[in-house]
């Protein structure tokens, strides 16, 4: 077999992946060791930050690719993110009918503009009496 370059083997060892193969399968097809197909992977899904909450963006591919026939072991093996997550998207969906996020009512104050600056004046006036017991005592 050829040598290749790192970046052409990156490419062909993702690809396969994105396939369905697995390491073994892989390293057996390439003639490398299944440690560096594993190591190659794993850099990938290091590099690649997936957000905590699933975005909106997310979750209309996820909603696609269920569309085109895709079950949730697939599209999240494809996605790299959890099964769980997948189904809890699906079933949201089907829920509420909606791929937006329930608006939260806004929380309301608990102080006013008045109250606001009493307690910065307060804690300025403590800043300063401190700085100025600081003062005192190492002298």
């Amino acid at each position: 077999m050829p040598k290749r370059s790192s970046l052409d083997l990156r490419k062909v060892v993702i690809k396969l992946q994105n396939e369905g193969k697995v390491s073994r399968e892989i390293a057996k097809r390439l003639a490398i060791g299944k440690s560096t197909v594993n190591d190659i992977i794993n850099k990938i899904k290091s590099t690649v930050k997936m957000p905590k909450r699933s975005s909106l963006d997310l979750r209309k591919v996820v909603i696609k690719l269920q569309n085109e026939g895709n079950v949730s072991r697939e599209i999240a093996k494809r996605l790299a993110i959890g099964k769980s997550t997948v189904n809890d998207i699906i079933n949201k969906i089907k829920s509420t009918g909606t791929l937006k996020d329930k608006s939260c009512p806004e929380i309301p104050r608990k102080t006013n503009n008045y109250v606001d600056k009493m307690i910065k004046r307060k804690a300025i006036a403590d800043v300063e009496k401190k700085s100025i017991w600081r003062n005192i005592v190492s002298l």
